[in-house]
């Protein structure tokens, strides 16, 4: 009998069809809910709302022991990235199909990561298609960062940002603030230049 822990961080769930499989002991857990023993797969199922993610990584960092599927209603590379940078050996496409769920706990119960064919197809594609901005940077800023980093590089204002975010011209600039901090620009120029990968002569002599 394999037991997972499911974590549930907003109303998105399990389809019914998921939630009795011949083998499988599911232990339902709030995000603060302490770790039951025993636990061997932790699956985290978000929203589309980037809390959601923060605190799904930030669960899987703090982990102890037990390995870690994410499954997402707004899958993409960023934030798939994000979670398996942080730890997680599985990421997908909510719903979850049958046979997905089934090919998933097989692989991560041989130690392997496990990503469905539809992520791994758009991982592979926007590896290859997109920016040269350095890896090391990429992964070193949060979902969010990275969000308004890419509207920066579009040409949007603050103000824009923030609209579009659904956040504060105040959030926004909290989030500018520590990008520069993460990273070799200095200015919103230069960071457009860094996520488009035109890197300035300045910012490639410090990478």
């Amino acid at each position: 009998m394999v037991h997972l822990g499911v974590i549930n961080y907003g109303s998105l769930g399990l389809p019914k069809h998921l939630q009795s499989t011949s083998g499988v002991c599911l232990h339902r857990l709030s995000p603060s809910d302490p770790v039951p023993p025993g636990i061997l797969i932790f699956v985290h199922v978000i929203e589309t709302r980037a809390v959601t993610l923060d605190q799904a990584v930030h669960r899987i960092l703090n982990a102890e022991n037990g390995m870690h599927w994410v499954i997402d209603e707004m899958p993409d590379t960023n934030r798939g990235q994000w979670a398996l940078k942080a730890g997680a050996q599985g990421y997908s496409s909510a719903p979850v199909t049958q046979a997905e769920w089934r090919s998933a706990l097989a692989a991560m119960q041989q130690g392997q990561y496990w990503a469905s064919r539809t992520i791994l197809n758009q991982l592979v594609r926007d590896l290859v298609d997109e920016p040269s901005v350095p890896l090391s940077i990429r992964l070193s800023l949060s979902p969010r960062e990275r969000e308004v980093a890419e509207c920066v590089a579009s040409g949007y204002s603050n103000k824009r940002i923030a609209r579009q975010l659904e956040v504060t011209e105040r959030t926004v600039k909290a989030h500018l603030s520590n990008i520069f901090q993460k990273t070799p620009v200095s200015d919103r120029l230069e960071l457009a230049l860094l996520m488009k990968g035109e890197l300035p002569e300045r910012v490639r002599v410090n990478l």
